[in-house]
Parts: C-alpha cells; structure tokens; sequence
C-alpha cells in the first residue's frame, strides 16, 4: 500500500513537472512567434522607410515623425539582442525597397510608404509608452525658452 500510494505521488509530480515544462516550452514558442513577427514588420517599416529616404514623398515634418517611429522601433528589435538578424533584416529591406517597381517613386512607392509610417506608428504606440507628440512638444517648450 506504501509503494503503491509513493508511485502515485511520484507520478504526480511527474505529471506536474512535465506540465511546467511543457508551459515553460508554449511560453518560449509564443515569444519566438512574437519576435517573428516583430522582425517582419520591421523588415515592412524599414523597407518603406529607405523608400522614403530615396523619394521624399513625405513632407518634412512626416518624414521626421517617420524617423523617430522608425528609431523606436529599431530599439524595440534591438532589445531582442540578435545583431546578425537585425543586419540581415535591414539588408533585405533595403533590397525591397530598391525593386523596379518602386524606381518611378509613384503610387505605389507612397502606399508602401504610408504603410510603414502607420504600422511603425501602430507598433510603437501599443509596445511602449513614448509617443511622437509628446517628445514633439517638449522639444517645442525647450527650444522656445
């Protein structure tokens, strides 16, 4: 009855030991996915943004709110600490952003554009608390004194 009622503990904590692992294992997975996809949006934002660089088809002060998303998302990516994904991502990005059918700098060169500027903006606001406003008018308050 003893080693009957120790078996069935050890079983449990097995059983328990494995579920741990196993959500450790689902949490590792989820996080790879989440980086995954945070390294294909900043391939989408970086490639538009090279984009922006070669046809100014923001005006100056979008092109500066583009910046300042663009830099917060690269530090965003960079916290993952994976220089040689960051390289290869930016690499890649600038190859799209250099595709013949962006050579003309026309439509379709600005819809990639306005793109990457709204989901650089989307990710930045949902993943930290700095917002391009807010950094705007306090450069304004601290150039007017």
């Amino acid at each position: 009855m003893k080693l009957t009622l120790k078996l069935l503990v050890l079983m449990a904590f097995s059983i328990s030991a494995s579920a741990e692992l196993s959500e450790q294992q689902q949490q590792q997975k989820n996080q790879e996915k989440v980086r995954a996809s945070l390294y294909d949006g900043y391939e989408i934002v970086a490639a538009a943004w090279n984009l922006n660089s070669t046809c100014k088809l923001l005006s100056e002060s979008e092109s500066k709110e583009f910046d300042w998303y663009t830099a917060q998302f690269t530090m965003i990516v960079a916290s993952f600490q994976n220089d040689e994904k960051i390289i290869s991502v930016q690499k890649s990005a600038l190859a799209k952003s250099k595709q013949e059918k962006f050579e003309d700098c026309g439509s379709e060169a600005k819809k990639n554009v306005l793109a990457g500027l709204v989901l650089s903006q989307n990710i930045v606001k949902k993943l930290t608390t700095s917002k391009y406003d807010e950094i705007r008018k306090n450069i304004a308050q601290k150039t007017k004194q």
